[in-house]
């Protein structure tokens, strides 16, 4: 995929929490987004959490009424795999952190999306070398792409590049999430965990926001500003949940 492609159809498979949070800022951002779920319930309730987060906002005037009533419009809701990614510019899978599962997703989807399609994966417990490859042929535009929960809230994406991903996939998958308003970290390192692990951890890193580990290296301006901002986000809202 090339990195000045443009993205206007977008695939969410998984619609639980992370899903349904992703299929919002997306469609918040303007993108068509097809949800896609098995379970005709979860899409029922992902219909009601991406509803009444969009309320919230706009009551608290961080969106405009209309414009949060186009952002539902802009989400459709399917049972059918082939059908929400058909003609798909990007595919992101949201579902269980199972490899033979998320393999299963991505390849069905392969046979579907757009040609020169990418696909993301919101795993941060599975290699994204091992997920990508169960399909060779396409492992240059798999990339992980790691928001972290609640996704309307938190600043930081995590771009993860596995072995095979091109530069162009990593570059696309940036300015995506960078258009739903989020500061983006590329992983180099293709480890479980990837960085904001490491600064969640305790450890502080160092100035520039670079951290290496042996040979790979970690590194984006935002990472050491969104990564402590993160951390105490992270605080702030246990302590409310409490």
């Amino acid at each position: 995929m090339q990195s000045n492609q443009e993205i206007a159809r977008v695939a969410v498979v998984g619609a639980g929490i992370m899903g349904s949070g992703i299929a919002q800022l997306a469609a918040m951002a303007g993108y068509e987004v097809a949800l896609c779920d098995m379970a005709p319930e979860q899409l029922e309730r992902a219909r009601g959490l991406i509803g009444a987060s969009i309320d919230k906002l706009t009551g608290k005037g961080r969106l405009d009424r209309g414009a949060g009533q186009q952002a539902l419009r802009r989400v459709r809701l399917s049972g059918s795999l082939a059908e929400a990614a058909a003609g798909a510019d990007l595919v992101i899978e949201a579902v269980v952190e199972v490899l033979a599962v998320k393999q299963s997703v991505l390849r069905e989807a392969m046979a579907v999306a757009g040609p020169g399609a990418l696909y993301g994966t919101n795993t941060s417990q599975l290699s994204i070398t091992a997920i990508a490859g169960g399909f060779p042929e396409a492992a240059d535009r798999v990339v992980g792409l790691h928001f972290f929960n609640p996704v309307v809230l938190m600043r930081l994406v995590e771009v993860v590049r596995g072995l095979q991903t091109s530069d162009a996939t990593v570059a696309a998958a940036q300015q995506f999430a960078r258009t739903l308003g989020k500061d983006t970290v590329v992983c180099q390192k293709d480890s479980p965990g990837f960085l904001l692990e490491d600064l969640v951890g305790g450890g502080e890193p160092p100035p520039g926001g670079r951290v290496e580990q042996s040979e790979d290296v970690i590194d984006g301006p935002a990472a050491a500003t969104a990564g402590r901002a993160s951390r105490f986000r992270q605080a702030g809202l246990a302590a409310r949940s409490l």
